[in-house]
Parts: structure tokens; C-alpha cells; sequence
């Protein structure tokens, strides 16, 4: 049996916050007054927020490429912008409704201990099953705590 703990709902919204706001900095914002590090730092910060948004939504329509992402936050007024956090803080709640989270906590079984790693490996990694038959269509595990 295997546990997986999701960060609070506050923590979830605090993650999705720092990830929109660094990828947003990177593509939206002048860069003109930043040296050379604070560009590099920058662009690590958004190839990160990349992958998550990847991770959590690729299996919709808004995130399907990078460049169906860089199109949908180019919406957003700012790095701030409350319609489209409050739009990603709506859709991990739909897929932690979804996975049957309850109280933060899923729990799933398996008959082998290799079936177990399977049905985990998109709370731990990007999974390279996405969209496979017996397979979630995302990766939870930027909004995951622990796996025990």
C-alpha cells in the first residue's frame, strides 16, 4: 500500500503563485535593466515552473506544447493575474477530486510490488506513460508532500 500526501491547499496555491509568476517574469517582462546571471536565473526559474505546468495540466488543451502554454499565459495581465491562478488552483482541485483525495491523502494498493510503482510513478516523476490506457493524462507530483 502506498500513501501519498499532498501539500494544503495553501501550499498548493503558494506553489502554483511562484511557478506562475517565474514563468511569467521570463517571457513577459522587459529584461532590459537584468545582467546576464539574473537572465539565467530567470530563465532556470521558468524552465522549472515549464515543467511543472506540464506536469499537472499537459492533458489539456492549454498546455498541450510549450507553445500552447506560452499562448494561454500570454493572456494574463501579470505575473499576478487572479483569473488564471484562480483558473490553475481550480483545476488542481479538480484533479485531486479526481484521484479521490481525501483530507490531502491518497491512498492505493496493488497485487505486485512493480504494479505499486506503476500506479505511483506520476506522483514522484514526470511520468513517460502519460496518456497510456492505465495511465493518469498528468504527473501530480509537483503538488505532492511525500510518498510513503
Amino acid at each position: 500500500m502506498a500513501e501519498i500526501v499532498l501539500f494544503t491547499p495553501v501550499e498548493i496555491e503558494l506553489v502554483l503563485k511562484g511557478h506562475f509568476h517565474d514563468y511569467y517574469a521570463y517571457h513577459f517582462e522587459t529584461t532590459d535593466d537584468l545582467d546576464q546571471d539574473e537572465l539565467d536565473e530567470r530563465e532556470g526559474l521558468s524552465a522549472t515552473a515549464s515543467e511543472a505546468f506540464g506536469a499537472l495540466f499537459g492533458g489539456r488543451k492549454e498546455f498541450f506544447d510549450k507553445d500552447a502554454a506560452k499562448e494561454y499565459f500570454a493572456l494574463a495581465t501579470s505575473g499576478d493575474d487572479k483569473k488564471i491562478l484562480d483558473k490553475l488552483i481550480a483545476w488542481v482541485g479538480e484533479m485531486t477530486s479526481s484521484l479521490g483525495a481525501k483530507d490531502g491523502l491518497i491512498h492505493y494498493t496493488a497485487d505486485s510490488a512493480p504494479g505499486l510503482g506503476a500506479r505511483i510513478e506520476p506522483f514522484v516523476k514526470t511520468s513517460n506513460r502519460l496518456g497510456d490506457d492505465d495511465c493518469l493524462c498528468f504527473s501530480p507530483w509537483p503538488i505532492v508532500q511525500v510518498v510513503r
